[in-house]
Formats: C-alpha cells, sequence, structure tokens
C-alpha cells in the first residue's frame, strides 16, 4: 500500500464511516445549506476575473472534513461547505463531494444543484479516487464490494451498474467513455454500455491510476511493472491495446495522473511531482519544493499546478501548493482552512 494512506488515519476514518444507502436523489437540502437549484442540469462554465476556483478538501478540530472554498486561483479564501471527503470537477463549473450523501455544487460552490444518496454509499478506493466526473454531467463512484455507479444531474438513481470484480482506479475521455482498472487489465466501456468494448491487459501489471489526455492517449501506472516489482507507467494511443510506449525515467511511487490541456503529463510520486512533456519519456521536471505528502493534484484551465499536501509528518498540518504552468515554479503557498488535505481540485 502506497505510504500516502499510512499518513492519512484520519482521512480514512472519515471514509469509513459512509453508511450504506439506498439509490435514490435527495432533492430537497438539510437545514443549514444553501438552497437547492431549480435547475438540475450541468451549468456552463462562468468566466471569472482574476483566476479559477479551488477546492481542497480539509478537516477541523475535530477531525471532521469539510471543504474550503478559494477563489482568485487559490488567492484568496471564499466558504467553506459543510462535509468533504474526495473531491471532482467539471468545466461546467460543478464540483462532486464524495460524502454521504453526495453532494453537487455550481457557481464557485455557493449553490447546492443536488443531493444524491449513493447505493452503499461512496467507498474510497485503495490507490486513486473515491469519485470521478466525466465532464458531461455523470460522476462515477464505487458504490457497493467490486460495484462502480454511474449518475447523471437530475436523474433518480444510478443510471449505470457494472460489476467489475477488484478494480483500483477509474478514468474517463472527453468521449465519456469509460476506464476501470482491476486486477492486471484494463476495462474499456463505451457511453451506456455494461459490457466492456475492449479488455486491455498488454503492459498492464497491477495498474494503480489512470489518466487520458485530451488527445485521448491512455496512461496507466503500474505499480510492480518491471524489474525487482519497480513502477512504471504504460502509455495507449486511443483505441489501442497494447502500449506505443512506457516511461520509467522518474516513476516511484505513481498514485495518481493527471494531464493538463496541452498534454503534459503530471505524475503524483508522493515525495514529488515528475512532469513529462507530451511525448516525452523523461521528465521535464522534478518538483519537490513545498511539496510534503503530495496527496492529490489537478491542472486549471491554464495549465497552473495545484498538490495537496498531507504533510511531511503527523504533526504537519499540510498545505495546497500552486505552481506557475511551464516553469512549475512554487508561486503561492496556501495553509488557511487547510489541514492534512488529500484531496484538491479547480473549477472555472
Amino acid at each position: 500500500m502506497s505510504p500516502l494512506f499510512r499518513l492519512l488515519p484520519t482521512v480514512a476514518a472519515s471514509l469509513a464511516l459512509l453508511t450504506a444507502c439506498a439509490g435514490q436523489n435527495i432533492l430537497s437540502p438539510s437545514a443549514g445549506t444553501p438552497s437547492v437549484s431549480s435547475s438540475l442540469n450541468a451549468r456552463p462554465a462562468v468566466k471569472r476575473s482574476g483566476g479559477p476556483t479551488v477546492y481542497a478538501e480539509s478537516i477541523n478540530a475535530s477531525g471532521l472534513p469539510f471543504v474550503a472554498v478559494f477563489s482568485k486561483g487559490g488567492a484568496s479564501f471564499s466558504r467553506k461547505i459543510q462535509h468533504g471527503a474526495s473531491l471532482a470537477a467539471d468545466a461546467s463549473g460543478n464540483v462532486y463531494i464524495a460524502h454521504d450523501p453526495v453532494t453537487v455544487y455550481s457557481d464557485a460552490g455557493k449553490t447546492l444543484v443536488q443531493k444524491f444518496r449513493v447505493k452503499n454509499g461512496p467507498r474510497a478506493l485503495v490507490y486513486g479516487d473515491a469519485i470521478t466526473a466525466d465532464g458531461l454531467g455523470d460522476f462515477y463512484v464505487e458504490c457497493g464490494h467490486r460495484l462502480v455507479c454511474e449518475y447523471k444531474i437530475g436523474d433518480q438513481g444510478p443510471i449505470r451498474e457494472l460489476s467489475v470484480g477488484r478494480f483500483s482506479a477509474i478514468a474517463t475521455d472527453s468521449s465519456g467513455n469509460l476506464y476501470l482498472a482491476v486486477d492486471n487489465a484494463v476495462l474499456v466501456y463505451s457511453p451506456g454500455s455494461t459490457s466492456p468494448q475492449r479488455t486491455i491487459t498488454s503492459g498492464v501489471v497491477g495498474p494503480e491510476a489512470l489518466t487520458v489526455d485530451p488527445q485521448g492517449n491512455l496512461y496507466v501506472a503500474n505499480a510492480s511493472a518491471g524489474t525487482n516489482d519497480t513502477p512504471d507507467i504504460a502509455v495507449y494511443a486511443p483505441g489501442d491495446s497494447s502500449p506505443t510506449r512506457t516511461i520509467s525515467q522518474g516513476i516511484t511511487n505513481p498514485s495518481m495522473l493527471r494531464t493538463d490541456s496541452s498534454g503534459n503529463l503530471g505524475v503524483l510520486n508522493f515525495t514529488n511531482i515528475a512532469i513529462y512533456a507530451s511525448g516525452s519519456n523523461s521528465p521535464s521536471k522534478v518538483i519537490t519544493q513545498g511539496i510534503a505528502g503530495a496527496a492529490s493534484m489537478a491542472f486549471d484551465q491554464s495549465n497552473n499546478l495545484y498538490v495537496a499536501n498531507v504533510g511531511a509528518t503527523n504533526s504537519d498540518p499540510g498545505s495546497i501548493t500552486v505552481y506557475a504552468a511551464g516553469t512549475y515554479s512554487l508561486s503561492e503557498t496556501i495553509t488557511k482552512n487547510i489541514k492534512r488535505s488529500s484531496s484538491v481540485v479547480v473549477g472555472p
């Protein structure tokens, strides 16, 4: 198991508290929460001056999770959203919070769009994310033992349920295809299908993380692919089931993969973030400044990088660090209302 999760007893405990529930939406908010939007559709992106909205999972003094919301690209603390765990965001300005129930907010976290009672509660994966959004108004969670459920804003209950066996990571592409890492394979599902259109086994050994870049290339982080169980990343061209190349340089403990709009690849190695230019097998930058137990990362629409750090030790509260696009130099360190953050996403 990744050392990241040995450093996160509080986060793991909060996720374990998510209880089993019937698969239905709750359309009336609880007391003290913002009003539910009258529109249940994904909203168009809102252009805001001064930078994007940053959402970071945090915990309070009692160890309970919440979401800290920052405007202006993290420069200004905006508000807290009660309850929180793993996060996802889409380009329409919606943020998805994996709690029980799952909540969806729009308008920079101001408007509660909908609540979802997820079947069996959203469960955290050993590696990867507890919730994943595809940008089309759908999101995916682990909804039971070896089950993945797809939900859509405005629909009652899951619109698709997949029984996939033991799995470790989820990713989607711009066309709505779903990728699931299971044992030593990656299953690829077309939108709406309950049977995989193809199964990728070549080059897949102990997959821990997945991502798909804007060009449709699939990246698979393998835990034990090389000699002496050394990790690597297998890269697949769109539609292919055999890797076109393998990245091993700079790969030490890959627990998360993300790509920016230019196709640059970020690899979260816990003690550093390795950046690879599109098509390259060697890192163009290895980020160590400001990294203290990297747990999550996200690119914004301008390709700036945000990293959630849980802290180097149990007494270190951690931070959100921001790195400028291109140079990846440390531009900001966010500590206000941040404690042992294990998830960060960025909306418009």
